[in-house]
């Protein structure tokens, strides 16, 4: 129960109440406005993660590349494992060697970012994982 204070000096806009046996005293606002919405705050939207594995010969001379796309960092990993696996499918383990994944964050990526992995070579690009 709300009842007003008669004896408080009156402020324009405001009237003030106590609580209920409580005894204590608050304002309340005349003015049907309510407060103003909070700000909203800007999300930071989609990104995806491309971690990049070169496969390389004894020369130093880059053959191919192994690129896997994910929003997980785990990528990398999984990228060069990829990579190992498929350099000893060619049976270029003496002969070839693949890098250490490098990861980039991409704001948008031409594929979808779901844990794909692929092996390019001259242009040519097939789905490993």
């Amino acid at each position: 129960m709300v009842v007003a204070v008669p004896a408080m000096k009156s402020i324009p806009g405001v009237s003030f109440v106590t609580r209920a046996g409580l005894g204590l005293l608050s304002f309340r606002s005349n003015t049907a406005m309510p407060p103003a919405p909070p700000p909203v705050h800007k999300s930071l939207g989609g990104y995806c993660l491309r971690a990049t594995c070169s496969v390389t010969d004894v020369q130093g001379c880059e053959i191919a590349r192994v690129k896997g796309y994910d929003k997980n960092m785990a990528v990398a990993r999984n990228t060069e494992i990829a990579c190992r696996q498929h350099v000893r499918a060619l049976k270029g383990q003496g002969r070839l060697k693949c890098s250490e994944a490098e990861v980039v964050m991409l704001a948008s990526s031409p594929l979808e970012c779901s844990g794909q992995v692929f092996f390019v070579m001259d242009g040519a690009t097939k789905q490993l994982v």
